[in-house]
């Protein structure tokens, strides 16, 4: 116990002295780094609900206004993390601002020790300075030591997670794949709630995943970083700046759309850059944990296919049962006619060819047509249906038959989780939509970095638009910024961009038609 409470007045001191200066620091605090994460997914959400919405105002359909309600909730969370985090960034600078102002003035022990005698200081000095040193490094060994530690077990957890993660993953694919391949309703249905049951679970689990290890890495280069402070290794902070930049820049675009969580998709990618950190560290302190850490990143795979996109399950392909025409009909009366059941789950699709206040009789109007369906709505009238289908285009060409017949108007209806929806449209008769044209900035004749001019006129005229950067073939920096849904607004922000900077210059992109 002694020795823990020796080892934490050690840290304390090493933490002190460190330097703090926010300029010195090519990473930047936690928070700052948490805030250029907030603000890339806040405009990926937003991004996402606008497509949603022009989805849902195309077809009106459930799924679809989840998903806007859903991004919505996303969009208002990921705001207010943004305030929260503004605030925090803010306190962490004054605080380090003050601690180098003391740092710089000298204490009153400062003074005194100017005014001894020149000897005692020879004679006593270098005696305190090895043994100073001696205790620094060995306390440090063991705070690494102890470190490495913890996180493993942290790290062990998550991997139980996402074994649990990928048994519900592959039963929500397997129940989407058994809903798209079903020749019954029951099968249709069955595999339709195993399919929303385990998504739901994976993405709970997903979340879980998210805050662990959030706080397994956060904590990690707490600790390393403080560690490489003490020893005077300040390139580790660029190096892994430098790391972790450059695999966000080279893995976001790819795994944007690809993947159903592209923050959980970013931990092993995430999580190689923190060993290398730690093996980095190793190498002063611990060279045989260097070999251990040396072979873990050798062998550490960031592929993670379960985190691939589910494929939302389609409506069955194989016809339910279509109409026929026998010899003889089934049914004699009309109140013999079975009711309707549609599915809780997923669309149902019949063929509406009568309505009535009062059940006639004889099932002779029909034509001999089968299977026949019945269904009492609210108004209290009964509605004659034949034919089951998975899909608006599997009933077309019994719809012709039906008028070949004799029916004057059959008339294709939808069921969606077992209610009845009159405001349905088949893909014949809504309006196609073409994908959006979208635009973007590029930002031309930047040297190293963009500057805080442009970035002032940014800030003002785009906020919480995305800034990227790439190298063109002769390895020149092109910013981009965007996208913008109309080309009036990006060409107002690169005007105010070349406005506030002359010496770059801009072009609007257009893309995505």
């Amino acid at each position: 116990m002694v020795e823990i409470k020796k080892l934490t007045l050690i840290l304390l001191s090493l933490i002190a002295i460190a330097p703090c200066s926010v300029a010195q620091n090519t990473l930047g605090t936690i928070a700052e780094r948490q805030a250029v994460q907030l603000e890339r997914r806040n405009v990926q959400v937003a991004e996402q609900l606008m497509q949603a919405k022009e989805d849902f105002s195309a077809t009106h359909c459930d799924s679809i206004g989840r998903l806007v309600h859903e991004l919505q909730k996303q969009k208002i969370a990921i705001e207010e993390a943004i305030v929260k985090i503004a605030q925090q960034i803010k306190t962490e600078t004054e605080a380090a601002e003050l601690l180098a102002k003391q740092q710089s003035e000298p204490t009153s022990t400062d003074t005194l020790k100017q005014e001894e005698p020149t000897t005692l200081i020879a004679q006593e000095e270098p005696q305190v300075e090895e043994e100073s040193s001696t205790n620094i490094t060995d306390s440090l060994r063991g705070l690494f030591s102890t470190t490495s530690r913890r996180y493993a077990l942290i790290e062990q957890e998550i991997a139980e997670l996402f074994e649990n993660y990928t048994a519900e993953y592959n039963k929500a694919k397997s129940g989407s794949m058994a809903y798209d391949d079903a020749k019954s309703v029951k099968a249709a249905e069955d595999g339709f709630t195993t399919y929303t049951a385990s998504l739901e679970a994976a993405c709970s689990i997903a979340d879980e995943i998210a805050d662990r290890s959030d706080l397994l890495i956060n904590s990690k280069l707490g600790s390393f970083f403080t560690i490489a402070d003490a020893l005077g290794a300040d390139s580790l902070r660029s190096k892994y700046a430098e790391i972790i930049d450059t695999t966000e820049e080279i893995m976001f675009p790819k795994l944007q759309g690809a993947c159903s969580d592209i923050d959980l998709a970013m931990y092993p990618h995430r999580i190689k850059s923190t060993i290398y950190l730690e093996k980095e560290i190793a190498s002063i302190l611990d060279p045989e944990r260097e070999k251990e850490l040396t072979t873990l990143l050798d062998n550490h795979d960031t592929t993670y296919a379960i985190f691939s996109k589910i494929k939302e399950p389609k409506r069955a392909k194989a016809k339910f049962c279509g109409v026929e025409i026998v010899k003889k009909q089934k049914h004699k009366a009309v109140s013999t006619v079975p009711l309707i059941k549609a599915p809780t789950n997923g669309e149902l699709y019949s063929i509406m060819v009568a309505n009535y206040a009062s059940l006639p009789p004889s099932t002779e109007a029909f034509r001999n047509a089968t299977p026949l369906y019945r269904e009492v709505r609210g108004d209290g009238r009964t509605y004659i249906y034949i034919g089951l289908y998975p899909t608006a285009l599997s009933a077309e060409e019994d719809i012709a038959l039906l008028r070949k017949i004799g029916f004057k108007q059959p008339s294709l209806v939808m069921w969606r989780n077992g209610i009845r929806r009159d405001d349905f449209q088949t893909k014949d008769s809504a309006t196609t939509t073409k994908k959006s044209t979208r635009f973007r900035i590029e930002i031309h004749g930047v040297d190293a970095a963009l500057s805080s001019e442009a970035l002032v006129a940014i800030k003002s005229s785009a906020p919480r638009k995305e800034i990227s950067k790439f190298n063109d073939e002769n390895n020149n920096p092109i910013y981009t910024l965007g996208t913008f849904t109309k080309e009036d607004e990006a060409k107002s922000v690169a005007a105010a961009i070349t406005a506030a900077d002359s010496s770059l210059s801009t072009i609007v992109v257009e893309f995505g038609k």
